[in-house]
């Protein structure tokens, strides 16, 4: 093998290597942000379902207001 053939393979080693170690980085780091992108997903729901029946939003809304949250509170 000539020289700068070994110099190329060992610098393949390296970044697979290197690869390696990044792949199982960023999997630990997905895990830890699950519960975060999970509320993601669910807000992005909700704000898909009100765009699609504004409607429904604007009564929901309306009959909260009309049933004077105070009482709830008080």
């Amino acid at each position: 093998m000539n020289p700068r053939a070994a110099v190329l393979a060992r610098r393949r080693e390296r970044l697979v290597q290197r690869s390696g170690n990044l792949r199982r980085t960023l999997t630990r780091e997905i895990r830890a942000a699950q519960p975060v992108l999970a509320w993601a997903d669910r807000l992005q729901d909700v704000w898909l379902w009100l765009r699609g029946n504004p409607v429904m939003a604007v009564a929901g809304s309306m009959a909260l207001a009309a049933s004077r949250p105070r009482r709830w509170l008080g």
